[in-house]
């Protein structure tokens, strides 16, 4: 007996055939981005700031989706009546603006090629003297922590920090040395470059400030109780705790991409 096959049906298959390689290429592509950019903020990090903890955080993306994710960020301040040049910070979070942080923190969730690390140290147990380095010593070594894991050898990085003062530069030379030294680039093929940019200029790294001060908020020790009742950013931790499945109080998992955390210091 033999079956007669409609010429619909073996349409259909071999359209199907064609969209699932197609997609497979697609994906493929995809992984071919060879250029990243980095942009990186500190949060606490002096050695007697009062607080427990500092806090590095990492938003990366592939740079050819640098201009689109950009014009997308300042659309959201659009939406809420936001001027593109404002600066969005995490100390500026308040009920008032509550839902224009909702958004951005939904939009980093909802986009497929950006991603987040962050690392926080605990500074309550530092005995520099005991390993004979200085506080800026460590600060270098938990920066190595957070950007290890991202640095892939066969691509390349420009890597922007959140300009401080007037040693900004000075910092970026020493980082680059760093990094560039533990990765064997001595020609500098991975890191590419390392600079201080004004984040109220780039809307990427006022996603870093968010993120990263989320962090640390939800695990710094507030000596003064008042300071760490801020219903807005309660609020903000939650949803990122919801969209990242994570409890912001440990680790996440080695491999995980969208949002990786770290906790130096803590064993558990």
């Amino acid at each position: 007996m033999f079956c007669v096959i409609s010429s619909d049906l073996v349409y259909n298959v071999v359209k199907s055939i064609c969209y699932t390689e197609a997609d497979i290429i697609g994906s493929m592509e995809t992984d071919k981005v060879k250029e990243y950019n980095l942009y990186c903020d500190e949060s606490c990090y002096l050695q007697n700031d009062k607080s427990n903890v500092m806090g590095l955080g990492a938003v990366y993306i592939p740079k050819r989706y640098y201009a689109s994710i950009t014009s997308k960020i300042k659309d959201i301040k659009l939406k809420h009546n936001i001027p593109r040049c404002v600066e969005l910070k995490w100390t500026k979070a308040s009920l008032r603006n509550l839902d224009l942080y909702k958004d951005l923190i939904n939009y980093f969730f909802d986009e497929n090629f950006i991603w987040f690390r962050g690392i926080i140290a605990d500074k309550t147990i530092l005995d520099h003297e005991k390993f004979n380095q200085t506080h800026d010593d460590w600060y270098y070594k938990i920066y190595y922590e957070l950007i290890k894991v991202i640095l892939d050898e066969h691509s390349a990085y420009s890597i922007y920090i959140d300009k401080k003062d007037r040693y900004s530069n000075n910092k970026a030379l020493t980082l680059r040395d760093v990094l560039c030294r533990s990765k064997y680039d001595f020609f500098c093929d991975i890191i590419s470059k390392i600079q201080p940019i004004e984040s109220r200029e780039v809307e990427i790294m006022q996603i870093t400030d968010i993120l990263t001060g989320a962090l640390v908020f939800e695990n710094r020790i507030f000596i003064n109780s008042n300071e760490g009742i801020n219903q807005a950013k309660k609020e903000l931790i939650n949803l990122i705790k919801e969209r990242s499945g994570l409890p912001l109080n440990r680790n996440s998992s080695y491999s995980a991409r969208k949002f990786n955390i770290f906790f130096w210091g803590r064993y558990d």
